[in-house]
């Protein structure tokens, strides 16, 4: 039970990292296309 829930912990973590990972570029772009 232990072992079973910080497995999920650590794919919440992993689906997060990669989340941020494919949105930052986005955000940059949308950032940069509101400031010119």
């Amino acid at each position: 039970m232990v072992s079973l829930s910080y497995q999920h912990l650590r794919k919440i973590q992993a689906t997060r990292r990669v989340i941020l990972c494919i949105s930052l570029p986005y955000f940059l772009v949308v950032f940069h296309t509101i400031m010119m």
